[in-house]
């Protein structure tokens, strides 16, 4: 863990008013909870990982439980590539990984089993989907006008550049996927695909849960009779909690 010196922990609102035993209480939590969490090495990194490796980049408490209902023999496909790319290789049977972003798609193919393909802005791979594609997203919410488009497009709410990118889960049978994950680009259009294309048993993982600018995804996936889990907490690198939440129409994996 980070050092917890005084001068630190001088900055915790309240801190001026406990007691002696009571500032143990929050440095043993700080050390056991984030600690053991391996926060501190993601910090120093600045990259996603825990004590023993690569992790996503979601809340502690949704790592946690996917760790504990992810069948070994699920097939994943991934929005967005990363750390979250060689954690899911080491907890699924295939996966398989979309990227918009050259460094990112180098760091992800790091295993001699990764299968992550590159689907740059503006790119025409899958054009042959681009007509069904128009159908599913015909009524999609307009962009957020207050934000630049800098802003938008980090934000992954910049749809028409990203169709190949978006089209990439349609190249495979329907129903093929158990876990689908939405954490990149062009998140709305990405989550109509995902509930499009999910095994009726598997789940989507939807990261920044938080950000009202998804609502329109929300709220299409709850009308597709999807039910909503939310994990909110701390997690990697990040120094505030944030939400990332499991879509499903089926609970009984949740159940186990």
């Amino acid at each position: 863990m980070l050092e917890l010196n005084s001068a630190r922990l001088a900055r915790l609102k309240g801190w001026s008013k406990l007691n002696a035993p009571q500032r143990k209480r929050v440095r043993a939590y700080l050390e056991q909870y984030l600690g053991t969490r391996g926060w501190a090495r993601s910090i120093v990194q600045d990259a996603s990982v825990d004590l023993e490796g690569p992790v996503p980049w979601y809340t502690y408490p949704s790592i946690r439980d996917l760790e504990r209902v992810i069948p070994m023999d699920a097939a994943v496909f991934e929005y967005g590539s990363g750390n979250s790319t060689l954690w899911w290789q080491s907890h699924a049977k295939q996966v398989v990984s979309v990227e918009h972003d050259q460094l990112w798609f180098e760091h992800s193919n790091a295993s001699e089993h990764s299968d992550v393909r590159l689907r740059e802005s503006g790119d025409q791979h899958n054009a042959e989907y681009f007509e069904e594609l128009a159908l599913l997203l015909k009524d999609i919410s307009p962009q957020l006008t207050h934000l630049d488009e800098p802003t938008r497009t980090r934000r992954g709410l910049t749809t028409e550049p990203f169709l190949s990118y978006v089209a990439e889960l349609m190249t495979f049978p329907r129903e093929h996927f158990d876990v689908i994950i939405v954490d990149g680009m062009a998140r709305e259009a990405c989550a109509r695909v995902a509930a499009d294309r999910l095994n009726p048993n598997g789940f989507i993982v939807f990261d920044n849960s938080d950000r009202e600018e998804y609502a329109n995804a929300y709220k299409h996936l709850l009308e597709q009779g999807f039910a909503r889990i939310n994990y909110w907490g701390p997690g990697p690198i990040n120094p505030y909690e944030w939400c990332t939440s499991i879509f499903t129409k089926s609970l009984d994996l949740i159940r186990r």
